[in-house]
């Protein structure tokens, strides 16, 4: 895709072709966790939630990277979003109009952040109880807010290209240690010849 191609897209499609991206990305690099059930592949998010939360809440630990740890967290969050099968651009609609009239202070995000994640906690308790109602839509909304948080976190004004050029990179990062990396963007490229890679 071009340069001008890139730039026709509206944010919508950005983030649709970021979706699809992740989900490839699970589906060929991820696959010990992409064919567990729904709650244990939830599970599993959750808990990469609960490792980079604290790191950006104390933020003081040797060589932590703010912006790689939020960028993890978006490709989290894009992930549970594909779990619950939700599309990301419905989701965080809202949520960004809501996060354009709220604060600039980084504060205000981590402490929204850590009430998220004791929240998604919750839900994950319930559904080992059978006590949940909509369990994945009520976590596709929490993964909505948490991503709200970790862009603002990644970019206070974000800009969309950046991140998925950031997200495109830090995807490659984890790929290219595969032992079958050729082999499988060979055959998403095939599938999907105009997604970026």
């Amino acid at each position: 895709m071009t340069e001008p191609e890139k730039k026709q897209l509206t944010p919508t499609q950005q983030l649709r072709k970021l979706q699809l991206r992740q989900e490839l990305h699970d589906s060929y690099f991820h696959t010990d966790i992409y064919v567990l059930p729904k709650a244990k592949r939830l599970q599993h998010l959750v808990l990469h939630h609960a490792k980079y939360i604290p790191k950006i809440y104390v933020g003081a630990d040797q060589g932590f990277n703010l912006k790689e740890t939020a960028l993890d967290g978006i490709i989290v969050c894009m992930s549970m979003l594909n779990v619950c099968n939700r599309d990301a651009s419905h989701v965080l609609s809202e949520h960004f109009m809501r996060m354009a009239q709220g604060s600039d202070d980084r504060q205000v995000h981590v402490d929204r952040l850590i009430g998220l994640l004791g929240t998604m906690a919750k839900i994950m308790e319930d559904i080992d109880h059978m006590d949940v109602e909509n369990p994945l839509q009520q976590l596709a909304d929490l993964a909505g807010r948490a991503m709200a948080c970790y862009m603002h976190l990644f970019q206070p004004n974000i800009d969309l290209s950046d991140l998925f050029n950031a997200i495109a990179m830090r995807l490659y990062q984890v790929e290219c240690k595969s032992t079958f990396y050729d082999m499988h963007i060979a055959k998403i490229r095939a599938l999907y010849p105009n997604l970026e890679l």
